[in-house]
């Protein structure tokens, strides 16, 4: 009987939860908008969570579960999950690892005992397993290929600005592990991060929860309990004394930069006010890292922030691309907008903006069962299950006062670090060399420890943020459906509209006849130059003002358009 499986059975939000007798947890939430159903199974182990000599293999095992067991041979598990009418998709981070399978409803046993069969009786076949030691080497070089965002330059640049912390260790692992580490390690490692007690089995969409429960009671509740192993305790990054830097060339028409500092951990409490800074620097039109370094100043072609936490520590990046002749002019703008963080919070405008784009975020990512199940399954496994919950209350207290202490924590000159990926052959193009130029540059704007104008980055604290609880009831979401009423507007426009309460958000598309199809020779690209100006500003505001009155009530403009019409086909 599936009962026998569970150790404990509540509620949290809208979501029924459990712990089997193993140690794995289960998380059920009802969403009835749709027939669909999503099994998404999180591991806690990614790359930081590797041993030496294994490095890459958290990544190289999510390619392996699939390619046989058994049961089924390598080509069995997509085709059996497109017969189901169903998708699926993996990923490995720096601390998990899930997997995700996407079906109708009624085929959701099927799914679950998919992802069971891979995640626990996989052959790792010798000749399976060196076939993909060359695919593994490959797609990591594919990286070497982009530049900017998560290429090349975000491995140089956590290289450079981590000493003992995991990660200067890439997801994907380096060539010589990858092709050298024995199968008999890589089975070790996977037999001790595999264990039920360190996995969560959440299941989202059109579905009963109880029925559901005691499916994953009988499918993972007969898998053995945890047998004694030792995964790495990894270490977090001590403050440093000094600035780094680093200037690489390659065949390049553009300079990619980074410039590198502290985050904070997931379950840190300053956690939602790193959110509302995010939204403050990069989020929009308005942001500040657009408006001024863009936009205004006209350094860059292109910025933003990357940002990665996970339990113990975080990572915060500006990203950006310009000409070599504005690189250090830049750089020195972006250390003195974040020193101006530091002076002084936002205002409340600015402020509330940011909070209300941060929730819009949050609601957004809701709007679909896989969405739901990535939230639930994320937080639960950084051991914060409540924030799948309660994050837009953790958001709504953030003040302004908060955000100025975290930037005094976070943005510091002796924690940052500057890597620069610039065309080869530019050795007089004013490109500072080495961490003194950049130190010479970025003192007079950004302040660091010495000048009283930072502090040193504290240990992630595992306490949770005070916040309003979140309500136990367990809530289905109701299925909508009401029908689409259409209205003839005057002019011959066509509105249809739909009600739909299930989220607190709402969308407006406009759709026009037009496109490629409808240019006449010597047009061709004027319909999608058109379609980007219109997104740019209207004639009673510009596009400063437009763009600010869009994003202050949490919403976004973008234009889109379909690849094909009717005529075309």
């Amino acid at each position: 009987m599936p009962q026998r499986h569970l150790a404990s059975r509540g509620t949290m939000g809208g979501a029924v939860t459990a712990r089997l007798t193993n140690g794995m947890r289960l998380i059920v939430m009802e969403d009835r908008r749709s027939p669909v159903a999503v099994c998404n199974l999180w591991v806690r182990v990614g790359s930081n969570l590797e041993p030496d000599g294994v490095r890459g293999w958290a990544h190289g095992i999510e390619h392996l579960l699939f390619k046989g067991t058994a049961r089924r041979a390598e080509g069995d598990f997509a085709r059996e999950v497109a017969d189901l009418g169903g998708t699926t998709n993996a990923g490995t981070g720096y601390e998990t690892t899930n997997y995700h399978i996407t079906v109708p409803a009624e085929h959701l046993p099927a799914a679950v005992d998919i992802l069971h069969d891979a995640l626990f009786h996989s052959a790792f076949e010798p000749a399976a397993l060196d076939a993909e030691r060359q695919v593994l080497v490959h797609e990591n070089h594919m990286y070497d290929d982009q530049p900017s965002g998560f290429g090349v330059t975000w491995r140089w640049g956590l290289e450079l600005a981590r000493d003992v912390s995991p990660y200067r260790h890439p997801i994907g692992g380096r060539d010589e592990d990858l092709l050298s580490t024995p199968r008999e390690r890589i089975l070790d490692f996977w037999r001790a991060a595999y264990q039920p007690d360190r996995m969560t089995a959440v299941v989202v969409g059109d579905v009963k929860a109880g029925a559901v429960l005691d499916l994953l009671a009988a499918t993972f509740g007969p898998e053995a309990p945890p047998r004694p192993y030792e995964l790495p305790s990894p270490a977090c990054e001590p403050p440093h004394d000094r600035l780094r830097a680093r200037l690489a060339r390659g065949d390049l028409q553009r300079v990619y930069g980074k410039l590198l500092l502290p985050g904070v951990a997931e379950n840190d409490p300053d956690q939602p006010a790193l959110a509302v800074v995010q939204q403050i620097l990069s989020d929009g039109r308005s942001a500040r890292l657009y408006r001024r370094i863009q936009e205004e100043k006209q350094l860059v072609g292109g910025i933003g922030l990357l940002s990665e936490s996970g339990p113990r520590e975080g990572l915060l990046v500006v990203d950006f691309e310009t000409d070599a002749a504005k690189v250090a002019a830049a750089v020195a703008e972006i250390g003195g907008l974040l020193q101006e963080m530091k002076d002084a919070p936002p205002d409340e405008a600015e402020l509330d903006r940011a909070r209300i784009r941060t929730e819009r975020g949050y609601a957004f990512g809701l709007e679909t069962v896989q969405g739901r199940a990535a939230n639930l399954g994320w937080h639960e496994a950084m051991g914060d299950p409540q924030a799948a919950f309660d994050w837009p209350q953790r958001v709504a207290a953030v003040t302004g006062a908060d955000v100025q202490r975290l930037c005094r924590r976070l943005f510091v000159r002796e924690e940052a670090a500057v890597l620069v990926y610039a065309p080869a052959g530019g050795d007089g193009d004013g490109i500072p060399a080495d961490a003194a130029a950049w130190e010479a540059l970025l003192a007079p704007r950004l302040g660091g420890r010495a000048d009283g104008t930072g502090s040193a980055p504290t240990a992630a604290t595992i306490t949770a943020a005070a916040t309003a609880p979140a309500t136990t009831a367990t809530k289905a979401t109701a299925k909508n459906d009401r029908p689409f009423e259409e209205i003839l507007l005057r002019g011959g426009l066509r509105l249809y509209a739909r009600e739909d309460r299930s989220l607190p958000v709402a969308t407006l598309s406009l759709y026009a006849a037009g496109g490629v199809c409808h240019q006449l020779p010597g047009q061709e690209g004027l319909a999608h130059l058109t379609q980007q100006v219109q997104a740019k500003a209207t004639a009673q505001e510009d596009a400063a003002a437009l763009h600010a009155a869009v994003e202050s009530c949490g919403a976004s403009l973008s234009p889109s358009r379909r690849a094909t019409t009717p005529a075309c086909r």
